[in-house]
């Protein structure tokens, strides 16, 4: 894969009637996250400016035309306000720091807006969707119980510091068959430079190898697991585990594996193990340093 690390990576799911819909929603997001990092802004640095993240929501429900339930929608989408150090948000800057805010603020929210407006109206998409059609002929045959499809993105943990915001969230998706598709995601941005950024600006040319070895260091450990562990260490995918989804928290880099296996494998890399790994800037954007 070739999508950056901060974009929410999401892997083509292997139900075919769902795959399309997924390559839109990761072509929509990568698209995003290459724009948007193109329109950096100048670093400035003022700790009296504070960035609040809320999540909003878009629901749509779609009736078969009996009035069935047929397909539901639930996105969740983050949004930023620059927030002055008396609890003021920023509307109008006052000097160059906030107008540098305001523009970090814009670059983030961007990112977000395309996909908005994208999933503004889901109720075309439904009914051209085989979610009325499978109802319509479980219903005339009466062939089994039809469960209305649906598709979700939802945002668990927001790990925030002066310098980077940090999100892992949830996709899931369902279109007929067994159980749904479930997947993971994660953004990562520089609060500083007003950019999503990927683990390649974090680390020493040895970051990479250090990593995977800590992970293989780490899989060896488990002797009970949803997973087959003898295969997840030798599996290309731990090598490349820059393309997965990388987010943050308060102990170190969390790498997860989605959908490899059963279940999806997750490490913690403790910014103790990181630190001698870093690059100077990593060092700085994760704060373990004063710049």
């Amino acid at each position: 894969m070739k999508y950056l690390l901060a974009a929410a990576i999401l892997f083509l799911m292997q139900n075919p009637s769902v795959t399309d819909s997924t390559s839109k929603f990761n072509t929509q997001l990568t698209t995003a996250f290459e724009s948007f990092n193109s329109e950096a802004v100048e670093i400035y640095s003022d700790n009296t400016i504070h960035y609040n993240v809320t999540i909003n929501t878009i629901s749509h429900e779609v009736f078969a035309d009996d009035g069935t339930l047929v397909a539901t929608y639930h996105y969740e989408y983050p949004q930023m306000q620059p927030v002055r150090g008396n609890g003021a948000i920023i509307h109008t800057p006052n000097n160059k720091s906030e107008e540098h805010a305001l523009l970090v603020s814009q670059n983030f929210n961007n990112y977000f807006n395309d996909f908005q407006e994208e999933h503004s109206d889901y109720s075309k998409y439904a009914k051209d969707s085989t979610a009325e059609e499978l109802y319509l002929c479980k219903k005339n045959e009466g062939d089994g119980v039809f469960f209305p499809f649906y598709e979700e993105i939802k945002y668990a943990d927001i790990y925030q510091t002066d310098n980077i915001i940090s999100l892992y969230g949830h996709f899931q998706s369902y279109t007929g068959g067994a159980r749904p598709w479930k997947s993971s995601l994660g953004l990562n941005f520089d609060l500083k430079s007003g950019k999503f950024f990927s683990s390649e600006i974090l680390g020493k040319s040895n970051f990479n190898k250090a990593v995977a070895a800590e992970i293989i260091r780490q899989a060896n450990r488990y002797s009970e697991a949803p997973v087959n562990w003898q295969d997840f260490v030798k599996d290309s995918a731990v090598k490349n585990w820059s393309d997965c989804v990388i987010t943050f928290n308060n102990y170190g880099m969390v790498v997860t594996f989605p959908r490899l296996f059963t279940g999806e494998p997750t490490f913690l890399l403790p910014y103790e193990f990181l630190e001698p790994h870093l690059s100077n800037r990593g060092k700085i954007l994760l704060g373990l340093y004063d710049n």
